[in-house]
């Protein structure tokens, strides 16, 4: 085991460039696999915003923008997911927080788990309460031109606070 470090600067920029997100605007994700299978990355957004980092505005930054990328970053796309258009600035509290590749779909396809956190939950918005938490699940298909199709649509979890999702 050895620790190596990445200088992940020109990675984000194309990242945040292809999302029309540029300086002071930002990218923030947790959630983000290669496929050998694709050759790609894929990365879904947990927040996007074109304006500077605020703690209370990030509770309203979700996005529902995936962003794909060759392993040298020379190829960056966006395309939206679930069927709808990417939300404006602002427009959502959903950011996705974890994804697993569904078995057998070639990569295509992704059960993905959608966060709220609301007023310090979970740490959002920089606050020291404990707010709010929401999950939600959905089933996508990511493969270029399915227009981030949901074969399954958003559905609420509850308020529990889950940190990943694996298929075994």
């Amino acid at each position: 085991m050895t620790v190596s470090h990445v200088d992940w600067t020109a990675p984000y920029n194309a990242m945040r460039g292809a999302a029309c997100a540029p300086f002071p605007g930002y990218l923030l994700h947790e959630a983000g696999l290669w496929s050998d299978v694709r050759g790609r990355l894929l990365v879904l957004l947990r927040r996007h915003s074109v304006a500077p980092y605020d703690p209370v505005a990030v509770e309203r930054s979700g996005w529902n923008g995936a962003v794909t990328a060759d392993e040298g970053f020379a190829r960056v796309g966006i395309s939206g997911l679930g069927g709808v258009p990417h939300a404006a600035d602002g427009d959502d509290e959903r950011g996705f927080s974890s994804f697993a590749f569904v078995p057998g779909s070639g990569d295509r396809h992704v059960l993905a788990v959608r966060t709220v956190e609301r007023g310090g939950g979970g740490g959002a918005g920089g606050a020291a309460s404990a707010g709010e938490v929401e999950r939600y699940i959905s089933v996508l298909d990511t493969a270029e031109g399915a227009a981030g199709a949901a074969l399954l649509p958003q559905t609420r979890i509850g308020p529990a606070k889950y940190e990943g999702v694996e298929f075994l």
